[in-house]
């Protein structure tokens, strides 16, 4: 039965439109401060690959280099984290100066269960250079097998 009352819905309509704009601003915002956080990150993931990732023990390894993303959002800054860890790992590969071929990455992402991994799926870059896979649940318990994992990244885990 649809509702005969103008007013009821005129404030329904209006408070449909006022929940959407503050959703929409408070994304906005986020990608905003959060982006910034993913650029300085950037400089200390390169410095921190650059420093201790030792592909040495990797070449030749017919396996893929693991890398998870602990506390992932479905927000397109994750993708841009990956991005820049996956590229700092293929300088440091290009850096040793022999023809090693960069190897596979398999890049897991991790969220709580109520995360919306379809919507993160969905939004997967078209382009990507990495296999993906979706791993629900905290990471304050056992999420992987012990030294499955080559480079974790979390985002805010100390906040």
């Amino acid at each position: 039965m649809k509702n005969k009352n103008p007013r009821k819905n005129r404030m329904k309509k209006n408070t449909t439109e006022l929940r959407r704009r503050c959703l929409r601003h408070s994304w906005v915002r986020e990608i905003w401060v959060h982006g910034g956080v993913v650029e300085v990150a950037k400089e200390k993931i390169n410095e921190a690959i650059a420093n201790h990732f030792d592909i040495n023990t990797l070449s030749g390894s017919l396996n893929p280099i693991c890398v998870a993303d602990l506390g992932c959002s479905t927000r397109p800054n994750t993708f841009f984290s990956v991005k820049n860890i996956i590229e700092a790992i293929e300088l440091k590969y290009i850096s040793k100066g022999e023809n090693t071929e960069t190897p596979k990455f398999m890049e897991f992402f991790n969220d709580q269960f109520s995360n919306d991994f379809n919507t993160l799926f969905i939004s997967l870059p078209l382009n990507r250079q990495y296999f993906a896979a979706g791993v629900p649940g905290s990471f304050y318990g056992r999420l992987f097998p012990k030294a499955s994992l080559h480079f974790i990244h979390s985002s805010y885990a100390l906040q």
